[in-house]
């Protein structure tokens, strides 16, 4: 199973949002405003992932990330 990265980003209008890609495909790639950024574990599944995620983005005082809270 591919490892799944979730970026987390502002364009600077106080708005986030996420994007999704697979480890490997993008190396080295972070986007301008990114705020942070999380790989899936092995053991984990999507709705848990993507739970994670959400929470770290709680955990900056980001309370809605559009693509991960819509």
């Amino acid at each position: 199973m591919s490892k799944l990265i979730i970026r987390v980003g502002s364009g600077g209008d106080g708005q986030y949002f996420a994007s999704r890609s697979f480890a490997g495909m993008d190396i080295n790639f972070d986007p301008r405003g990114m705020v942070f950024k999380l790989m899936q574990n092995d053991d984990e599944d999507m709705p848990a992932f993507e739970e994670r995620v959400r929470q770290e983005a709680r955990r900056r005082g980001i309370s809605h990330v559009h693509r991960l809270d819509d």
